[in-house]
């Protein structure tokens, strides 16, 4: 293992393999180590290539890159036209637009759904023009349950995915190697956990000394069970003058921006755990022995074929490897 600091100053440790991260874990917990493992009491979240930003799915590009992936459910955008110059408030009422597409279709089905007036007020209306002029802040307490739904149903929201289990991350990570694998798609050369420091943050305490650009919250698991068996939680950098030009800025430089102006150049809260992509089978393979797969993560049936579907693919890489 080799570690060094990044052009931004983050901390990344660099592994020769997955095991010899987990032998290191197992020597920081051993009785007479007398340290604490660097990455102890962490959000995590797990990136399939190391170039990969900390950006949401509504924020990137969408596959011709001609605009984010959210504006397609906005009608004003709907042929596919660019937004020159969007603010805050147009991209999230093409967010708030989609989750109104999803909320009326999931009501329709009958399926259950968090409250919400403002989405329920708005089944009669084409669209909530007043309620988006009106808006102050995004997203608001009305719509942060639905959007947590949307986001684990396939809906590209503003939200990013962290969990409290390491493994998690890992399964997410190696899972979209794997994925690349069996598409015919590029292979970087190495996959990453992002860490990011929930303690020193005042995440899991009530000490947080400054109000933080980037808001963390845990919706209710009982109306979101992939996110229960993910032991997730959800994060989005806040907009809280919605009029101000719209910009596409990685989490980790929202919040280390934000200390610098404070007072605070040399923070860094995030921490990278670069492994190399070469041995992702046995990682993966490793993971499902531990009991971290589709089948875990994804609770009902889909999450049973989606792992029958798993093991498929890591025969498929293996047979492609030793053809004989």
């Amino acid at each position: 293992m080799r570690h060094e600091k990044n052009e931004d100053g983050i901390l990344c440790y660099m592994f020769d393999s997955l095991q010899e991260f987990l032998y290191r874990q197992i020597e920081y917990y051993y009785p007479h180590g007398g340290t604490q493992s660097p990455i102890h009491g962490m959000l995590y979240r797990g990136l399939s290539d190391e170039t990969y930003e900390l950006i949401p799915t509504a924020h990137r590009k969408d596959k011709e890159r001609r605009q984010l992936e959210i504006l397609k459910f906005h009608p004003a955008y709907s042929d596919g036209l660019l937004l020159p110059s969007g603010t805050e408030r147009q991209v999230a009422s093409a967010e708030l637009a989609g989750l109104k597409m999803f909320f009326a279709e999931a009501n329709r089905q009958g399926c259950n759904l968090p409250r919400s007036y403002t989405l329920s007020n708005s089944l009669f209306r084409e669209y909530n023009n007043k309620y988006m002029e009106s808006m102050c802040e995004w997203y608001t307490p009305d719509v942060i349950e639905l959007a947590a739904l949307a986001q684990h149903s396939g809906f590209p929201t503003r939200l990013l995915d962290w969990t409290y289990d390491i493994n998690v991350a890992l399964y997410f990570a190696t899972q979209g190697v794997i994925h690349k694998l069996c598409s015919g798609k590029k292979v970087g050369e190495h996959y990453v956990i992002w860490c990011i420091d929930a303690n020193r943050l005042g995440l899991f305490n009530d000490h947080l000394k400054e109000e933080l650009p980037v808001e963390f919250f845990v919706p209710n698991y009982a109306d979101n069970p992939n996110l229960g068996a993910q032991a997730g939680v959800l994060a989005y950098n806040r907009v809280c003058n919605m009029d101000e030009p719209f910009s596409v800025k990685p989490m980790d430089k929202v919040i280390t921006e934000h200390y610098k102006t404070i007072g605070y150049p040399q923070e860094s809260f995030f921490i990278k755990l670069v492994f190399p992509t070469k041995d992702v089978v046995s990682d993966f393979k490793y993971l499902h022995s531990i009991g971290y797969h589709a089948a875990k993560l994804f609770p009902g049936y889909n999450g049973v074929m989606r792992k029958i579907q798993e093991d498929e693919q890591v025969k498929k890489i293996e047979k492609e490897a030793c053809p004989n």
